[in-house]
């Protein structure tokens, strides 16, 4: 189960696109111990291959991660965004969406254990009102209570 702690969640973000995001959600995570520099990078080449864009409804979202570079803990940062930065769409790359919400993955169970972290997150995503409530959160503790109580939000 992801559990989403209260320092690498990232208010009202001023990034200016897609990469700079995943820098600065890298670079919390790795202030934290979560990953490495490896890690940074490796998000951001497999971005540029498979995009991360979801079209989820209330609030666009993205999902980076990757498959290599260290991870020491495994773990997410949330980072909402002050305005929108374009994520090219997961299931057509060609159209990029208005993204919201980043949530940046790092597993440190092995290779393919993220999937189920991945799994996990879009759960979240389909449970109604849950991105609305966590965009309308006036602090990082409301975001952190919010995102715990996910499992009360009805799904869709």
């Amino acid at each position: 189960m992801i559990v989403l702690d209260e320092k690498n969640i990232i208010l009202d973000c001023d990034a200016q696109n897609w990469e700079q995001v995943i820098r600065i959600a890298g670079a919390r995570l790795r202030e934290n111990g979560y990953i490495d520099d490896a890690y940074i990078e490796a998000i951001i080449e497999r971005e540029k291959e498979y995009p991360t864009g979801l079209p989820t409804d209330d609030v666009i979202t993205a999902l980076p991660h990757a498959n290599s570079g260290a991870v020491y803990k495994t773990g997410v940062c949330a980072v909402r965004l002050a305005h929108p930065v374009d994520f090219r769409n997961m299931g057509d790359p060609e159209e990029t969406l208005p993204v919201e919400m980043a949530f940046v993955l790092a597993n440190a169970s092995g290779p393919d254990a993220h999937l189920e972290d991945l799994q996990e997150l879009m759960d979240c995503f389909t449970r109604v009102g849950l991105l609305a409530d966590l965009k309308r959160a006036q602090s990082v503790a409301a975001f952190q209570e919010v995102f715990a109580a996910r499992e009360q939000y009805p799904e869709a």
